[in-house]
């Protein structure tokens, strides 16, 4: 959330920003490949190791966000989480939450127009995802979403009965990307309408509900990272 607040401050600047990971997640850090160390993510700034590159942000209305935007499970666990279980817990608070959740899964039906073209179908949750790494697992939920590639990649998970969800997480860690459970398209504009409607996550902060329209802007954030990351649009600092 505050790697988010710092970033939607500069989208109309050339201003690049340093982050220092100390968040539950961080995931928008591991995405990019900078240390968790804050010595290491301190050297970035003024080091030689460096450079610049730019991602890709999504927007809603006149929210911006780096990772992803989301609903249904995803959000409830967001939600359901409380500030004194994370700063006691990390990363395990949103699991604990998250097999609670699972007990009362909220389904939804989903009304999708991805670039102009229309679909339906239910799930237990839907990111539009700007990025694929979920938090400091080092884990992607699809391995072919890219941060500066100009698209959004929408991912709907059908399924919540354990077995399903055992079948994704396989999927997942082997880097398989067809599996029964996980619909995923790209588009540049994504409209959302849930039936019934849903809260919806930015970045790990709830903001409004469904019905919503999200953008990619490509290039729109200037962060700096590692010397080695793969950043085909990228200088030097």
């Amino acid at each position: 959330g505050t790697v988010m607040e710092v970033i939607s401050g500069l989208v109309s600047t050339q201003v690049p920003v340093a982050i220092l990971p100390g968040g539950t997640g961080n995931g928008t850090s591991n995405e990019l490949g900078i240390s968790s160390d804050p010595v290491e993510a301190c050297a970035l700034i003024c080091g030689n190791d460096s450079q610049i590159r730019q991602i890709d942000l999504g927007q809603i209305g006149d929210n911006y966000f780096v990772l992803n935007a989301g609903v249904g499970f995803a959000t409830s666990i967001m939600e359901g989480t409380e500030r004194e279980a994370k700063d006691r817990l990390g990363v395990i608070a949103y699991l604990l939450t998250g097999l609670q959740t699972l007990r009362e899964p909220p389904i939804a039906h989903y009304h999708l127009t991805l670039d102009g073209k229309h679909m339906e179908l239910d799930g237990i949750t839907c990111l539009i995802a700007n990025a694929g790494t979920l938090g400091n697992t080092g884990v992607k939920l699809a391995q072919d979403i890219d941060v500066s590639d100009g698209l959004l990649d929408v991912l709907i998970i059908r399924n919540a009965d354990l077995g399903s969800l055992a079948a994704l997480a396989v999927s997942v860690l082997s880097g398989n990307k067809h599996t029964p459970t996980l619909e995923h398209w790209q588009a540049r504009e994504i409209t959302l309408v849930a039936d019934p409607p849903q809260s919806v996550q930015l970045d790990g902060d709830v903001m409004g509900q469904t019905p919503f329209t999200a953008r990619v802007l490509p290039g729109a954030a200037r962060i700096i990272v590692p010397k080695a990351a793969d950043a085909p649009d990228s200088e030097h600092k």
